[in-house]
């Protein structure tokens, strides 16, 4: 009988840490391993800290095949060029690159990004098709995570998401502009949900609520491996 293939996402950096060897700051960065693959999603604010979490948690820098960096704000990009010369970077208009990707692209077998999502700032999604669904990463959601969703279902032709994982931005929202988010991302099928970084208390609140044990947290060092 064949094995489904498992994804495997590593938190390396986020505002909490799951471990005591680790440092919390705020950023966000998560490694991927999928179909033999290392895909680095962002690298986070601070350079020592990125490569001291990488240390800790036994990644070897050069293991890193692609970098993906979801958008310009130095709290998921100030890390990079540390990161090089390790792995070929994709990134959008705002880090210098010379022509917006606004198309998906696809990063290796069953991984693709979203290209650019217009928001303030713009923003892009690393997309992970498994055999139960797809797996969305997301850093900040800036251009709103119910129009990230939509716009994941309409380029890989799918109705619904597995598990969205990653920061929503919402730190700074009351519970009445909470609550509709949800409530999108229930209509638009969104099986479940591990949030961290930007989300906030009072959001990680309402989310579990309305998800109950289908909404977890992150924290640097968590580990999610998903067949």
């Amino acid at each position: 009988m064949r094995t489904a293939l498992a994804v495997i996402l590593l938190i390396v950096y986020d505002n909490t840490t799951t471990r005591l060897d680790l440092r919390a700051d705020w950023g966000f960065s998560t490694l991927v391993e999928f179909h033999g693959q290392r895909v680095l999603f962002d690298t986070g604010a601070n350079a020592e800290i990125f490569l001291t979490n990488l240390h800790t948690l036994g990644i070897e820098k050069s293991s890193i095949q692609k970098t993906i960096i979801s958008h310009q704000q130095p709290d998921h990009s100030s890390a990079l060029y540390r990161v090089l010369p390790s792995g070929l970077i994709d990134f959008l208009d705002g880090l210098g690159h010379d022509s917006r990707r606004t198309l998906s692209a696809q990063v290796g077998p069953g991984m693709y990004t979203t290209g650019e999502i217009a928001g303030s700032p713009p923003e892009q999604a690393l997309v992970i098709e498994t055999e139960k669904g797809i797996v969305m990463l997301v850093s900040c959601a800036h251009p709103g995570i119910a129009r990230m969703v939509e716009t994941v279902e309409k380029q890989r032709n799918v109705r619904g998401i597995r598990l969205i994982v990653g920061g929503l931005h919402l730190y700074e929202q009351k519970e009445q502009q909470i609550r509709p988010i949800v409530a999108q991302l229930q209509k638009l099928n969104v099986q479940s949900l591990m949030l961290g970084h930007c989300t906030g208390d009072l959001a990680l609140k309402v989310f579990r609520e309305a998800y109950g044990d289908r909404c977890g947290t992150l924290g640097a060092g968590k580990r999610i491996a998903l067949e």
